[in-house]
């Protein structure tokens, strides 16, 4: 009779544990972890999982590429550096030549620059006493009609040594009459030098015996010296 009593309250401890326990092993066989009871997880289920969630992002990839438009890079020009215009220089212009002084060469020639130096040398040998006297006209260009040329002569130099006879042009009628055209410097023993102003600018350009003047352009100088 203790016996069949100890047996019922037994089943009545043990019951209600029994039944905790299956409810609460079915609760976790139901979520996937049934591992804490012996059992671990099946590797085929687990690595099904991984692939489905492989594939979900892989298929969610390309709409987050399309989403975001790639950046269209502009391609870089490089402007070439403008060079300033180089400005030209203003060409250099030769220097004018120095006056040339009145004064005896090696050679012992006399060289005026110009007629003014010639007739500023006249009057001073005359004021000094070394005036030779005037040269009356004298044919010199055949082709002019008449006496054409006259002159004057006078003592120059460092000494007197050297004569000068300077000729003008005596052409009645023309705008070139008493025009100085040229000089000849004697320096004696033969030696003679000829300086001459072949284009009325008044200059002695041509330093010759044997001139070639141009008359048209004496035509256009006014009269006088």
């Amino acid at each position: 009779m203790m016996k069949t009593a100890c047996v019922m309250r037994l089943r009545q401890v043990l019951l209600p544990a029994g039944v905790l326990m299956c409810l609460v092993g079915s609760t976790l066989s139901l979520s996937g972890c049934a591992w804490p009871f012996g059992e671990s997880p099946d590797p085929a289920s687990q690595q099904a999982t991984e692939d489905e969630q492989n594939r979900t992002a892989e298929a969610a990839a390309p709409q987050t590429e399309a989403a975001m438009p790639q950046a269209v890079k502009q391609p870089v020009v490089q402007e070439t550096p403008k060079t300033p215009p180089q400005e030209t220089p203003p060409p250099t212009l030769p220097a004018p030549p120095a006056p040339v002084a009145a004064v005896p060469t090696a050679a012992g020639d006399l060289v005026f620059l110009n007629v003014n130096e010639l007739l500023a040398a006249s009057a001073q040998a005359e004021k000094a006493g070394k005036f030779l006297g005037d040269i009356e006209p004298f044919d010199a260009f055949p082709f002019l009609d008449g006496a054409d040329t006259v002159g004057r002569a006078f003592k120059a130099g460092p000494k007197g040594e050297l004569m000068v006879k300077y000729f003008a042009f005596h052409v009645p009628g023309k705008s070139f009459d008493r025009r100085v055209y040229g000089y000849l410097v004697d320096a004696g023993n033969g030696r003679v030098f000829g300086h001459f102003d072949t284009d009325a600018d008044g200059i002695f350009d041509a330093h010759t015996l044997e001139p070639s003047l141009r008359f048209d352009l004496y035509e256009k100088v006014k009269p006088g010296q």
